[in-house]
């Protein structure tokens, strides 16, 4: 049973996609370049994507379940403190110790690895509005939950080495 009803859950995604504005399709364009850098497989671009995907955590923690979420659900708080404790692991393990290295290298990790991140950025929103879900009541996308744990799923599927 949830702590809260459909029209509360509908209610906190209008205020937070008013809130984020503009800075979901910022967001979205980002998550692009970020795809279309770990197909590149460029040493230099790995620190970024781990950059952006840390980031992208702590905002889903903080901002996401901490300011809006906790506001219709009190176990938000717990949500959040794990979003940000994976957003600190991405950083670290991506930019200190240099363990995601992205690439397309083929294979069905590489395939499902692209299915998820289409997914998180186009199948997501789609199935959102197919389930009849307008703007701004529409599940949170881009920086929400959902979209961020499949994206960074699909990416890191896409690593050469094994991710710690």
């Amino acid at each position: 049973m949830f702590a809260y009803t459909i029209d509360e859950l509908y209610g906190m995604y209008a205020t937070y996609n008013d809130a984020m504005g503009v800075g979901q399709l910022v967001a979205w364009g980002v998550m692009f370049a970020m795809a279309g850098a770990a197909y590149a497989e460029k040493e230099h671009w790995n620190k970024w994507i781990s950059l952006f995907l840390g980031v992208s955590w702590i905002w889903v923690g903080v901002v996401y379940h901490w300011l809006f979420y906790m506001t219709i659900n009190p176990a938000a708080k717990y949500f959040a403190a794990g979003f940000v404790l994976q957003g600190l692991l991405i950083v670290y393990e991506g930019i200190k110790e240099k363990n995601l290295w992205f690439g397309y290298r083929g294979g069905y990790c590489a395939v499902m690895g692209t299915i998820f991140v289409m997914y998180a950025l186009v199948g997501y929103p789609l199935l959102s509005l197919r389930l009849g879900q307008g703007y701004p009541e529409i599940a949170a996308y881009f920086l929400a939950p959902v979209p961020v744990t499949v994206y960074t799923l699909g990416l890191l599927l896409l690593t050469f080495k094994r991710v710690p």
